[in-house]
């Protein structure tokens, strides 16, 4: 669904009245994510694993496409929407499962990693000269892909954030642009739960927010 609207966008922006200002472009993004999270088991956290609760930065990279109508000389709303997969590094846990009333305890390797699909910004944006502040949400489906000894499996989520940004655009010939951004998305949390065990394990992804920069070639029409 997040897909398709994002289409239909870039296709109202495109297809709009020929008075209408409309700009179209790609980005180049890079930052991080901060966050902390915690895995529990049938609703208590891991008193065998000190390594249950951990906080984290991951650096993200990508290329996007957006597209902005301008309502006037200073405000504009926009949607930039990556067209593929961003794919996680695997990580990869060794641990002493089923070590209950003295039994020997067996050794076990669960290995996960996250796909972000369909990864869409909407914004708004005030210019004034070569200047703007930009303000929004972002949304991507985050598709769990994990080989865990139990035999459970965890289930998919959705990643939504609300993010305010600075920046600055400078005009080329023939109304081409290049913009550089800087920005900060606040994400809210994230609750996955697992299925097809006995156990009931529980991630939950907690305190996660992020800095970008971005730089940007456009067109204005």
């Amino acid at each position: 669904m997040k897909k398709l609207l994002a289409i239909l966008c870039f296709s109202t922006f495109v297809m709009g009245s020929a008075q209408a200002e409309y700009s179209v472009g790609l980005s180049g993004v890079a930052g991080f994510i901060d966050a902390t999270g915690k895995e529990t088991i049938n609703g208590g956290i891991k008193a065998d694993d000190a390594g249950s609760e951990k906080s984290d930065e991951l650096g993200i990279g990508y290329i996007s496409a957006f597209a902005e109508y301008h309502i006037n000389d200073t405000f504009r709303v926009g949607v930039m929407y990556v067209p593929y997969a961003l794919e996680s590094e695997t990580t990869e846990n060794v641990r002493n499962d089923n070590c209950n009333h003295g039994a020997a305890c067996s050794e076990t390797t669960n290995k996960v990693s996250v796909d972000l699909e369909d990864l869409t910004t909407w914004y708004v944006s005030a210019h004034k000269d070569m200047f703007f502040v930009k303000a929004g949400m972002i949304n991507g489906d985050l598709i769990t892909n994990d080989s865990l000894a139990t035999g459970s499996k965890y289930g998919d989520a959705t990643l939504e954030g609300a993010f305010v940004g600075v920046g600055v655009d400078r005009e080329l010939d023939n109304d081409f642009f290049v913009r550089a951004e800087a920005s900060f998305t606040k994400y809210e949390n994230i609750k996955l739960n697992s299925t097809g065990s006995d156990n009931t394990n529980t991630i939950t992804v907690s305190d996660m927010d992020g800095s970008n920069i971005s730089l940007s070639v456009g067109k204005t029409f």
